[in-house]
Formats: structure tokens, C-alpha cells, sequence
């Protein structure tokens, strides 16, 4: 508790337990981890993940989940995925400007417990890599975060690690997810190439204002809470205005409103 004047104030904690006992919650409706259980697949994302299930079904292709921060770019690719979760095993790493091309390799090979000889040169152990990922049974798929920060060579590496494969062959996979500068990223890494990248884009927007209604409908209902009309008209429209239609900031100015 904190002490205002002569009254004393619950802190965010505090309210926040209030918040879950006044509407008998068992999960939050607006919490901010990724939850597939959460995800509310609006319209105008649906046909995007057909795509995306297609092309790690049937391509070579590097697809890459480009917006801005807060639209749900990981959450968007779980829900794709979670279909395929008996057929496809995913490692995902947060990218940075200093990862370098044998660090990525590294971890790559850590992950999906590859094994190659120590004196084999780069492109040696890249051979490898595809090669032993086209006897598994499963997918493999890598998913770089902020892929936007990867340094030019690292993202060279990425691609050849999918050129490597034949055109016949699509066990390996990568998604990347990053802002508007991955697409200029990905521009200079094909200048750097003798041929042309075979890319897929996937650009993620944020909602309008009955999109957002309709989110935080969805979000209340998988809790419970829709048939309560918490949210009125004015409320949906502050929520709109403040957040700009990004999720991330709906999910935490609906929190909010249910909190005070």
C-alpha cells in the first residue's frame, strides 16, 4: 500500500490480485507472454498462415514477418505452427548486432545436436548441417528475432544454410521477424548474391478500429468475461486512439481499464 494524502492506495501488485479476485479469473485476458491458447486469429491473418504452412511444407523459400514492434510477429508464427507440431521441432534465437555467422552455426548445431568435424571449414560444416537435417523424420525450422540487427554475413549464412538444400528438399526452414529495416536488410544481402533470394514476405499491419474491437471481444470472451459488457463504445474508442492498433498496447490499456 502506498499512502496519498490521507488515503491509502493499493499498489500495482495489490490491484492487480483484486483485479483477478473481483472477476474471478484463472488467466489473464490481456497478458502479455505469447499464448497460442490466447491467439486471436482475425480475418486478415488467416490467409497469411495458410501461406506461411504452405511454403514450410512445400519450399526452400526464406519467409520473413516483418512490422512493427508490439503487432504479434511470434505470436503469429506459434499459432501457424502449433498445427504442425508433430511434424516439425523449431529452435528460435534473439539477434543482435555482434552475432557472428560461426556463433549462429554453433548454436544451430548445439541445438539439434548436429555433429561435424572440427577441421572442416565453414562451408564444409554448412554441407554437413543441411545434410543430416534431411534424414529426419521432422521439419527443422529456425526463427531469428530482430532478425533486422543480424550482421550482413550472418544473414548470408542463413541463406546459403537454405541454398544448400536441392530444390527437391525441405526439411530445413527459417522464418525471420523484424522491423520495416529487415526488408532493406534482405535487399542488401541479395545484392551480395550471384543469384536472386528466394524470399517471402509477410507484412503484418496494425488492426483497425473494428479489428480492435473485435480483439479485445475475443480476448474477454476466452476468459469469460464478454457476456459482462465491461467495455463500452468510449472505452473501445480511447483504446484505439492510445494503442494505434497495435496489440501489444491494447493488451496492456485494456489491462488497465479492468484494473481501475
Amino acid at each position: 500500500m502506498k499512502k496519498r494524502g490521507k488515503h491509502t492506495v493499493p499498489d500495482f501488485d495489490e490491484k492487480l490480485a483484486l483485479y483477478w479476485q473481483q472477476y474471478g479469473l484463472k488467466q489473464d485476458p490481456f497478458a502479455a507472454l505469447i499464448d497460442t491458447n490466447m491467439y486471436i486469429n482475425l480475418q486478415k491473418l488467416e490467409q497469411s498462415q495458410e501461406i506461411l504452412i504452405h511454403h514450410l511444407h512445400n519450399h526452400n523459400t526464406l519467409i520473413a514477418i516483418v512490422g512493427r514492434d508490439g503487432l504479434g510477429k511470434s505470436s503469429f508464427v506459434y499459432h501457424a505452427i502449433e498445427s504442425m507440431a508433430n511434424s516439425l521441432r523449431h529452435i528460435e534465437l534473439d539477434a543482435n548486432s555482434e552475432l557472428a555467422a560461426t556463433k549462429l552455426i554453433q548454436t544451430v548445431q548445439a541445438r539439434w545436436q548436429l555433429t561435424t568435424e572440427a577441421t572442416q571449414t565453414q562451408d564444409h560444416v554448412i554441407e554437413e548441417i543441411v545434410h543430416q537435417l534431411q534424414f529426419r523424420d521432422e521439419l527443422s525450422l529456425l526463427i531469428i528475432d530482430d532478425a533486422q540487427l543480424l550482421p550482413i554475413e550472418t544473414l548470408n549464412t542463413v541463406i546459403e544454410l537454405l541454398q544448400k538444400q536441392s530444390e527437391h528438399q525441405h526439411k530445413f526452414h527459417v522464418i525471420l521477424l523484424g522491423n520495416e529495416h529487415l526488408q532493406t536488410k534482405l535487399k542488401l544481402a541479395e545484392h551480395a548474391m550471384s543469384g536472386t533470394l528466394d524470399s517471402h514476405i509477410i507484412a503484418l499491419t496494425p488492426l483497425d478500429y473494428e479489428e480492435t474491437k473485435q480483439y479485445i471481444t475475443a480476448r474477454l470472451d476466452k476468459t469469460n468475461l464478454a457476456d459482462k459488457k465491461i467495455f463500452n463504445e468510449s472505452a473501445f474508442k480511447t483504446i484505439f486512439k492510445q494503442s494505434q492498433g497495435i496489440p501489444d498496447k491494447i493488451n496492456r490499456l485494456s489491462q488497465q481499464f479492468l484494473i481501475n
